[in-house]
């Protein structure tokens, strides 16, 4: 970091901004939020997310079947057309009228994937070191730990707007209310 940000403060520190800017703020960022929509909605589970949700705001979003299709088929198929029509409208990136030769695109593209890499990297990574089967494997890396469980004191607030109640509020924390949560 020291170094690109050193790289920064040089006469063609400018160069090296606009290189960052352009190629860190696109395809990765459409990336990890595809990515992002599918663990949550597919992997996570559509239902666990919203009874997350109604664990914080203490109601179910309304129209509770509504933002289920929406966040299971409709998010994904909009970042996959967003993804698609951004690739479709690429330029190489530029400062006024200067074209960046092709090595700095090709730096520009490692930054960018650079990010988007690491999560693939991480499950190839965890799912190596589990022992059993290979589905085996996955089904324990996708699953929460035992001992997850929200915070000891859980009390949610209504906001008088919605109209909401709180659900629960608790004071101490033991395994038989981890499962009641």
């Amino acid at each position: 970091m020291y170094i690109i940000g050193l790289s920064m403060a040089t006469k063609g520190g400018m160069y090296v901004l606009q290189m960052m800017d352009f190629y860190s703020s696109t395809f990765s960022a459409l990336m990890v939020g595809m990515a992002e929509v599918l663990v949550v909605t597919w992997i996570y589970g559509i239902d666990n997310f919203l009874d997350d949700i109604k664990k914080m705001l203490g109601f179910y979003p309304y129209p509770r079947l509504l933002w289920k299709y929406v966040w299971k088929f409709v998010m994904p198929l909009v970042v996959v057309l967003i993804l698609i029509f951004t690739w479709l409208d690429f330029t190489p990136a530029r400062y006024g009228d200067y074209e960046f030769p092709f090595w700095a695109n090709a730096i520009g593209w490692a930054l960018s994937f650079s990010s988007v890499f690491l999560i693939p990297a991480v499950a190839v990574f965890k799912i190596l070191r589990e022992k059993g089967s290979f589905m085996e494997r996955v089904r324990k890396l996708i699953r929460p730990l035992p001992e997850w469980a929200p915070p000891a004191e859980v009390c949610i607030r209504p906001n008088d707007s919605f109209g909401a109640k709180p659900l629960l509020k608790v004071t101490s924390f033991d395994e038989e209310t981890a499962h009641k949560i």
